[in-house]
Protein backbone atom coordinates (compact mmCIF):
# COMPACT_ATOMS: atom_id res chain seq x y z
CA UNK A 1 0.00 0.00 0.00
CA UNK A 2 0.67 3.86 -0.34
CA UNK A 3 1.02 5.13 2.97
CA UNK A 4 0.97 8.22 4.38
CA UNK A 5 2.69 9.45 8.13
CA UNK A 6 1.99 13.10 9.00
CA UNK A 7 4.23 13.47 12.42
CA UNK A 8 6.27 17.58 12.83
CA UNK A 9 8.64 17.38 15.76
CA UNK A 10 9.98 14.52 15.69
CA UNK A 11 13.65 13.35 15.47
CA UNK A 12 14.31 12.58 11.41
CA UNK A 13 16.09 9.71 10.09
CA UNK A 14 18.47 12.22 8.44
CA UNK A 15 19.89 13.98 11.47
CA UNK A 16 22.78 12.73 13.13
CA UNK A 17 22.72 10.47 16.26
CA UNK A 18 19.12 11.09 16.37
CA UNK A 19 16.87 8.18 18.63
CA UNK A 20 14.05 6.89 16.59
CA UNK A 21 10.91 7.66 17.75
CA UNK A 22 7.18 6.91 17.45
CA UNK A 23 6.97 7.60 13.75
CA UNK A 24 9.93 6.86 12.43
CA UNK A 25 9.71 2.96 13.89
CA UNK A 26 6.42 3.15 12.37
CA UNK A 27 7.55 4.09 8.73
CA UNK A 28 10.03 1.35 9.13
CA UNK A 29 8.03 -1.50 10.51
CA UNK A 30 5.55 -0.95 7.49
CA UNK A 31 8.59 -0.44 4.80
CA UNK A 32 9.70 -3.84 6.24
CA UNK A 33 5.96 -5.28 5.40
CA UNK A 34 6.84 -3.94 2.16
CA UNK A 35 3.83 -0.94 1.93
CA UNK A 36 5.49 2.84 0.42
CA UNK A 37 6.21 4.95 2.66
CA UNK A 38 5.90 9.08 2.76
CA UNK A 39 6.51 10.73 5.85
CA UNK A 40 5.95 14.38 6.08
CA UNK A 41 7.13 17.03 8.27
CA UNK A 42 8.55 20.65 8.05
CA UNK A 43 12.68 21.38 7.57
CA UNK A 44 12.80 22.61 11.00
CA UNK A 45 14.08 20.76 13.99
CA UNK A 46 11.92 20.85 17.08
CA UNK A 47 14.45 19.61 19.23
CA UNK A 48 17.36 21.46 18.32
CA UNK A 49 15.35 25.12 17.06
CA UNK A 50 17.20 25.14 14.31
CA UNK A 51 15.89 25.24 10.23
CA UNK A 52 17.67 22.05 8.25
CA UNK A 53 16.44 23.19 5.31
CA UNK A 54 15.33 26.61 3.94
CA UNK A 55 13.25 25.31 1.20
CA UNK A 56 10.98 21.91 0.60
CA UNK A 57 13.04 19.00 0.50
CA UNK A 58 11.72 15.55 -0.78
CA UNK A 59 14.41 12.68 0.52
CA UNK A 60 14.56 8.82 -0.36
CA UNK A 61 15.28 7.44 2.91
CA UNK A 62 15.34 4.08 1.77
CA UNK A 63 13.71 2.13 -1.27
CA UNK A 64 9.60 2.66 -0.29
CA UNK A 65 10.30 5.28 2.57
CA UNK A 66 10.50 9.15 1.86
CA UNK A 67 10.35 12.25 3.78
CA UNK A 68 8.50 15.30 2.10
CA UNK A 69 9.57 17.99 4.38
CA UNK A 70 8.34 21.41 3.95
CA UNK A 71 9.66 24.70 4.63
CA UNK A 72 7.51 26.56 7.12
CA UNK A 73 9.70 28.56 8.81
CA UNK A 74 10.78 28.03 12.29
CA UNK A 75 10.35 29.24 16.35
CA UNK A 76 12.72 29.55 19.41
CA UNK A 77 10.64 28.77 21.93
CA UNK A 78 8.00 25.77 22.47
CA UNK A 79 5.63 28.28 24.09
CA UNK A 80 5.32 31.05 21.90
CA UNK A 81 3.19 32.46 19.07
CA UNK A 82 5.80 31.80 16.28
CA UNK A 83 5.30 27.71 17.30
CA UNK A 84 1.52 28.44 16.69
CA UNK A 85 1.63 30.12 13.42
CA UNK A 86 4.25 27.54 12.34
CA UNK A 87 1.88 25.18 12.72
CA UNK A 88 -0.25 27.18 10.69
CA UNK A 89 1.94 27.66 8.02
CA UNK A 90 2.81 23.69 8.00
CA UNK A 91 -0.38 23.00 7.49
CA UNK A 92 -1.42 25.45 5.09
CA UNK A 93 1.52 23.99 2.87
CA UNK A 94 0.44 20.48 3.30
CA UNK A 95 -3.29 21.39 2.12
CA UNK A 96 -1.80 23.05 -1.15
CA UNK A 97 0.57 20.40 -1.85
CA UNK A 98 -0.98 17.03 -1.14
CA UNK A 99 -3.61 16.73 -3.85
CA UNK A 100 -0.70 16.85 -6.41
CA UNK A 101 0.56 13.54 -4.96
CA UNK A 102 -0.62 10.23 -6.18
CA UNK A 103 -3.57 9.82 -3.13
CA UNK A 104 -2.61 7.10 -0.55
CA UNK A 105 -4.17 4.28 0.66
CA UNK A 106 -4.21 5.23 4.37
CA UNK A 107 -3.36 8.41 6.48
CA UNK A 108 -1.88 8.06 10.04
CA UNK A 109 -1.72 11.78 11.03
CA UNK A 110 -0.37 12.44 14.49
CA UNK A 111 -2.20 15.08 16.99
CA UNK A 112 -1.04 17.37 18.23
CA UNK A 113 -0.48 19.30 15.65
CA UNK A 114 -4.06 20.26 15.50
CA UNK A 115 -3.74 21.97 12.19
CA UNK A 116 -2.26 19.45 10.57
CA UNK A 117 -4.75 16.63 11.89
CA UNK A 118 -7.23 18.44 10.52
CA UNK A 119 -6.00 18.83 7.04
CA UNK A 120 -5.43 15.22 7.21
CA UNK A 121 -9.22 14.56 7.86
CA UNK A 122 -10.15 17.41 5.55
CA UNK A 123 -7.94 15.87 2.35
CA UNK A 124 -9.02 12.33 3.19
CA UNK A 125 -12.30 11.99 4.15
CA UNK A 126 -14.01 13.62 0.72
CA UNK A 127 -11.79 11.24 -1.31
CA UNK A 128 -12.72 7.62 0.91
CA UNK A 129 -9.15 7.68 2.15
CA UNK A 130 -9.50 6.15 5.76
CA UNK A 131 -7.79 8.63 8.14
CA UNK A 132 -6.25 7.53 11.69
CA UNK A 133 -5.32 10.04 14.39
CA UNK A 134 -2.30 9.67 16.72
CA UNK A 135 -2.91 11.25 19.84
CA UNK A 136 0.28 11.91 21.60
CA UNK A 137 -0.75 15.30 23.49
CA UNK A 138 -3.84 16.45 24.43
CA UNK A 139 -4.14 19.76 22.96
CA UNK A 140 -5.52 22.58 23.14
CA UNK A 141 -6.61 21.92 26.88
CA UNK A 142 -2.85 21.52 27.81
CA UNK A 143 -2.39 25.05 26.28
CA UNK A 144 -5.44 26.68 28.17
CA UNK A 145 -3.79 25.00 31.06
CA UNK A 146 -0.72 26.75 30.48
CA UNK A 147 -2.32 30.25 30.74
CA UNK A 148 -2.61 32.20 34.26
CA UNK A 149 -6.06 31.49 35.88
CA UNK A 150 -6.59 35.61 35.34
CA UNK A 151 -6.00 35.27 31.91
CA UNK A 152 -7.78 32.00 31.36
CA UNK A 153 -11.12 33.06 30.15
CA UNK A 154 -9.53 34.97 27.26
CA UNK A 155 -6.84 32.16 26.32
CA UNK A 156 -10.29 29.97 26.26
CA UNK A 157 -11.71 32.72 23.89
CA UNK A 158 -8.42 32.67 21.62
CA UNK A 159 -7.54 29.01 21.22
CA UNK A 160 -11.45 28.76 19.94
CA UNK A 161 -10.75 28.05 16.42
CA UNK A 162 -7.61 25.56 17.44
CA UNK A 163 -10.67 23.93 19.82
CA UNK A 164 -12.82 23.92 17.02
CA UNK A 165 -10.43 21.90 14.25
CA UNK A 166 -9.61 19.50 17.53
CA UNK A 167 -13.06 18.16 17.61
CA UNK A 168 -13.40 17.90 14.00
CA UNK A 169 -10.64 16.18 13.22
CA UNK A 170 -11.19 13.79 16.03
CA UNK A 171 -14.63 12.75 15.46
CA UNK A 172 -13.88 12.92 11.37
CA UNK A 173 -10.79 9.82 11.80
CA UNK A 174 -12.28 6.28 11.22
CA UNK A 175 -9.58 5.28 14.43
CA UNK A 176 -8.39 6.75 17.25
CA UNK A 177 -5.07 5.52 18.39
CA UNK A 178 -3.44 6.95 21.57
CA UNK A 179 -0.19 6.44 23.22
CA UNK A 180 -1.86 5.84 26.82
CA UNK A 181 -4.99 4.97 27.55
CA UNK A 182 -5.98 7.71 29.29
CA UNK A 183 -5.09 9.92 26.40
CA UNK A 184 -7.24 7.61 24.18
CA UNK A 185 -10.23 8.56 26.34
CA UNK A 186 -9.83 12.13 26.48
CA UNK A 187 -9.92 12.01 22.74
CA UNK A 188 -13.16 9.80 22.68
CA UNK A 189 -14.83 12.63 24.96
CA UNK A 190 -13.63 15.80 22.88
CA UNK A 191 -14.97 13.98 19.62
CA UNK A 192 -17.92 12.99 21.46
CA UNK A 193 -17.36 9.24 20.67
CA UNK A 194 -18.28 6.12 22.03
CA UNK A 195 -15.31 3.83 21.96
CA UNK A 196 -15.21 1.65 18.95
CA UNK A 197 -13.14 -1.49 17.55
CA UNK A 198 -11.30 0.70 15.67
CA UNK A 199 -9.88 3.22 18.41
CA UNK A 200 -6.51 1.40 20.29
CA UNK A 201 -3.94 1.92 22.76
CA UNK A 202 -0.02 1.80 21.40
CA UNK A 203 2.24 2.83 23.45
CA UNK A 204 5.07 4.49 22.43
CA UNK A 205 7.71 2.02 23.25
CA UNK A 206 11.48 1.88 22.41
CA UNK A 207 13.81 -0.28 21.06
CA UNK A 208 16.32 -2.45 23.86
CA UNK A 209 19.23 -0.42 24.76
CA UNK A 210 21.86 -1.36 22.49
CA UNK A 211 24.72 -3.58 23.89
CA UNK A 212 27.72 -1.17 23.50
CA UNK A 213 31.13 -2.33 24.51
CA UNK A 214 32.44 0.64 23.30
CA UNK A 215 34.22 3.61 25.82
CA UNK A 216 32.30 6.22 27.48
CA UNK A 217 32.92 9.26 26.07
CA UNK A 218 35.32 11.76 28.17
CA UNK A 219 32.40 13.75 29.22
CA UNK A 220 30.98 10.46 30.94
CA UNK A 221 34.23 8.87 31.96
CA UNK A 222 35.02 12.34 34.16
CA UNK A 223 31.64 12.32 35.68
CA UNK A 224 31.49 8.43 36.34
CA UNK A 225 34.65 9.34 38.27
CA UNK A 226 33.58 11.99 39.92
CA UNK A 227 30.22 10.73 41.32
CA UNK A 228 31.85 7.08 42.20
CA UNK A 229 30.41 5.43 44.76
CA UNK A 230 27.35 7.96 44.82
CA UNK A 231 23.86 7.29 44.59
CA UNK A 232 23.02 8.76 41.49
CA UNK A 233 19.36 10.18 40.32
CA UNK A 234 19.21 10.92 37.05
CA UNK A 235 16.85 13.19 34.42
CA UNK A 236 17.45 13.12 30.47
CA UNK A 237 15.75 15.04 27.69
CA UNK A 238 14.69 18.77 26.84
CA UNK A 239 14.18 21.11 30.14
CA UNK A 240 10.48 21.73 29.25
CA UNK A 241 7.76 23.55 31.13
CA UNK A 242 6.02 19.95 31.87
CA UNK A 243 8.79 19.50 34.10
CA UNK A 244 9.20 20.43 37.80
CA UNK A 245 13.24 21.08 37.41
CA UNK A 246 12.50 23.21 40.65
CA UNK A 247 11.26 20.59 42.73
CA UNK A 248 14.61 18.34 42.08
CA UNK A 249 16.55 21.25 43.04
CA UNK A 250 15.05 22.43 46.23
CA UNK A 251 15.04 18.48 46.92
CA UNK A 252 18.65 18.66 46.69
CA UNK A 253 18.64 21.98 48.58
CA UNK A 254 17.19 20.28 51.76
CA UNK A 255 19.23 17.17 51.59
CA UNK A 256 22.40 19.07 51.28
CA UNK A 257 21.48 21.29 54.17
CA UNK A 258 20.84 17.73 56.07
CA UNK A 259 24.23 16.85 55.09
CA UNK A 260 23.16 13.96 53.22
CA UNK A 261 26.67 12.86 50.56
CA UNK A 262 25.47 9.75 49.53
CA UNK A 263 23.09 11.62 46.78
CA UNK A 264 23.85 13.23 43.82
CA UNK A 265 21.27 14.57 40.76
CA UNK A 266 22.21 15.04 37.26
CA UNK A 267 19.35 16.85 34.99
CA UNK A 268 21.11 16.39 31.43
CA UNK A 269 19.52 18.11 29.14
CA UNK A 270 18.55 21.74 27.29
CA UNK A 271 16.00 23.58 26.99
CA UNK A 272 13.90 26.62 28.39
CA UNK A 273 14.33 25.62 32.37
CA UNK A 274 18.50 25.06 31.52
CA UNK A 275 19.40 28.66 32.34
CA UNK A 276 18.15 28.12 35.49
CA UNK A 277 18.84 24.67 36.72
CA UNK A 278 22.82 25.62 35.66
CA UNK A 279 22.29 28.72 38.34
CA UNK A 280 21.42 26.33 40.94
CA UNK A 281 23.70 23.79 40.06
CA UNK A 282 26.39 26.36 40.24
CA UNK A 283 24.99 26.41 44.06
CA UNK A 284 24.20 23.09 45.14
CA UNK A 285 27.41 20.47 45.81
CA UNK A 286 24.69 17.49 44.96
CA UNK A 287 23.63 18.76 41.33
CA UNK A 288 25.01 18.43 38.32
CA UNK A 289 23.77 19.63 34.76
CA UNK A 290 26.11 18.71 32.06
CA UNK A 291 24.09 20.02 29.11
CA UNK A 292 22.45 18.31 25.98
CA UNK A 293 23.79 14.94 25.47
CA UNK A 294 24.57 12.94 22.22
CA UNK A 295 22.04 9.67 22.34
CA UNK A 296 24.56 7.56 22.71
CA UNK A 297 25.65 9.48 25.81
CA UNK A 298 22.64 9.90 27.41
CA UNK A 299 22.35 6.02 26.93
CA UNK A 300 25.60 5.63 28.97
CA UNK A 301 24.14 8.22 31.18
CA UNK A 302 21.55 5.80 32.36
CA UNK A 303 24.09 3.11 32.81
CA UNK A 304 26.00 4.93 35.40
CA UNK A 305 22.26 6.01 37.10
CA UNK A 306 20.93 4.70 39.77
CA UNK A 307 17.29 5.60 39.80
CA UNK A 308 15.37 7.70 36.66
CA UNK A 309 13.30 10.56 37.67
CA UNK A 310 10.32 11.76 36.20
CA UNK A 311 9.67 14.81 37.74
CA UNK A 312 6.32 15.84 36.13
CA UNK A 313 4.19 18.84 36.13
CA UNK A 314 0.07 17.64 36.50
CA UNK A 315 -0.40 15.13 33.16
CA UNK A 316 -3.26 13.13 33.97
CA UNK A 317 -3.32 9.95 31.52
CA UNK A 318 0.49 10.41 30.22
CA UNK A 319 3.16 8.06 29.55
CA UNK A 320 6.02 9.72 28.05
CA UNK A 321 9.16 8.61 26.22
CA UNK A 322 10.91 9.24 29.31
CA UNK A 323 9.38 6.05 30.82
CA UNK A 324 10.31 3.83 28.45
CA UNK A 325 14.21 5.07 28.11
CA UNK A 326 14.12 4.33 32.37
CA UNK A 327 12.46 0.99 32.30
CA UNK A 328 14.43 0.08 29.26
CA UNK A 329 17.84 0.97 30.95
CA UNK A 330 16.46 -1.26 33.91
CA UNK A 331 16.42 1.96 36.27
CA UNK A 332 13.96 2.15 39.00
CA UNK A 333 11.43 5.07 38.27
CA UNK A 334 10.51 8.04 40.69
CA UNK A 335 7.36 9.55 38.94
CA UNK A 336 4.74 12.42 39.73
CA UNK A 337 2.75 10.90 36.68
CA UNK A 338 -0.59 9.81 37.61
CA UNK A 339 -3.08 7.62 36.74
CA UNK A 340 -2.15 4.89 34.42
CA UNK A 341 1.69 5.10 35.00
CA UNK A 342 1.07 4.99 38.93
CA UNK A 343 -1.27 1.68 38.43
CA UNK A 344 2.01 0.22 36.30
CA UNK A 345 4.57 1.38 38.56
CA UNK A 346 2.87 -0.19 41.58
CA UNK A 347 1.65 -3.61 39.73
CA UNK A 348 5.14 -4.66 38.20
CA UNK A 349 6.87 -3.02 41.69
CA UNK A 350 8.66 -0.80 39.27
CA UNK A 351 9.70 2.40 40.90
CA UNK A 352 7.67 5.11 43.63
CA UNK A 353 5.23 7.60 42.92
CA UNK A 354 4.34 10.94 44.52
CA UNK A 355 1.98 13.80 43.53
CA UNK A 356 3.05 16.54 41.59
CA UNK A 357 4.28 19.34 44.04
CA UNK A 358 4.79 17.28 46.61
CA UNK A 359 8.45 17.78 47.31
CA UNK A 360 8.34 16.31 51.01
CA UNK A 361 6.91 12.92 49.31
CA UNK A 362 9.65 13.70 46.84
CA UNK A 363 12.68 14.52 48.95
CA UNK A 364 11.39 11.02 50.98
CA UNK A 365 11.29 8.47 48.38
CA UNK A 366 14.57 9.89 47.66
CA UNK A 367 16.06 8.87 50.65
CA UNK A 368 14.62 5.56 51.07
CA UNK A 369 15.97 4.76 47.52
CA UNK A 370 19.69 6.26 48.68
CA UNK A 371 19.14 3.87 52.06
CA UNK A 372 18.34 0.84 50.26
CA UNK A 373 20.54 -1.01 47.73
CA UNK A 374 18.29 -4.02 47.77
CA UNK A 375 14.42 -2.02 47.23
CA UNK A 376 16.48 -0.29 43.99
CA UNK A 377 17.36 -4.02 43.09
CA UNK A 378 13.75 -5.10 43.18
CA UNK A 379 12.50 -1.98 41.40
CA UNK A 380 15.23 -2.43 38.71
CA UNK A 381 14.21 -5.65 38.08
CA UNK A 382 10.35 -5.06 37.99
CA UNK A 383 11.38 -1.96 35.64
CA UNK A 384 13.57 -3.88 33.56
CA UNK A 385 10.40 -6.20 33.48
CA UNK A 386 8.04 -4.09 32.72
CA UNK A 387 9.39 -2.78 29.75
CA UNK A 388 10.26 -6.04 28.33
CA UNK A 389 6.58 -6.53 28.65
CA UNK A 390 4.99 -3.39 27.92
CA UNK A 391 7.16 -1.22 26.12
CA UNK A 392 9.23 -3.53 23.81
CA UNK A 393 8.74 -1.53 20.36
CA UNK A 394 9.59 -4.51 18.51
CA UNK A 395 6.34 -5.74 20.11
CA UNK A 396 4.76 -2.39 19.66
CA UNK A 397 5.27 -1.67 16.11
CA UNK A 398 4.24 -4.53 13.86
CA UNK A 399 0.90 -4.55 16.13
CA UNK A 400 0.34 -1.34 15.17
CA UNK A 401 1.01 -1.80 11.31
CA UNK A 402 -1.51 -5.10 11.75
CA UNK A 403 -4.24 -2.05 12.56
CA UNK A 404 -3.40 0.25 10.29
CA UNK A 405 -3.48 -2.50 7.45
CA UNK A 406 -6.97 -3.64 8.99
CA UNK A 407 -8.07 -0.16 8.36
CA UNK A 408 -7.24 0.34 4.86
CA UNK A 409 -8.97 -2.82 4.19
CA UNK A 410 -12.15 -2.44 6.02
CA UNK A 411 -12.53 1.26 3.89
CA UNK A 412 -10.98 -0.76 1.03
CA UNK A 413 -14.47 -3.27 1.03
Amino acid sequence: MNIWLIKDGENLPIQTDARKMRTWMLAEELQKRGHEVTWWASTHSHQRKNLLFREDREIEVATGFRLKLLFAGSYRSNRSLGRLLHHARLAAKFRRQAPAFPAPDVIVSSYPTIELAYEAVAFGRPRGIPVIIDIRDPWPDILLDLAPPALRAAARLALLPLERKARAALAGADSLVACSQGFLDWGLRKAGLARRAADKVFYLGRARHPSNDAADSPAIAELGQKLAGKVIFCFVGSFGHVYELDLVCDAAALLERKGDRRIHFVLAGDGPQYGAVRARAKTLGNVTAPGWLSASDADRLLALADVGMAPYRQMAGALPNKVFDYSAAGLPILSSLEGEMTEMLANHRAGLSYAPGDVGAFTAHVSTLAESARLREELALGSAAMFEREFLAASIYPEYVCHVESIARARAH
